[in-house]
């Protein structure tokens, strides 16, 4: 629920080239992708890792 509408980073569990693109979608066995080059149905037993692309905001405190 977290990442729906973020853009991750997914590293498969076979290796190869990373998936980064904006998660559109997903159900219990399945994550929906956009990617630069289009849609990708991912399987999630297939996944090893997935990464928040986007840096988290710093917070600021006001000084004494």
């Amino acid at each position: 629920p977290k990442l729906k509408g973020k853009k991750v980073t997914i590293r498969l569990a076979t290796g190869g080239q990373p998936i980064t693109g904006i998660v559109e979608g997903y159900n219990p066995y399945e994550i929906l992708i956009k990617t630069v080059k289009g849609q990708l149905l991912v399987f999630k037993h297939a996944i090893a890792v997935i990464e928040p692309v986007d840096t988290p905001q710093p917070i600021f405190t006001m000084k004494d």
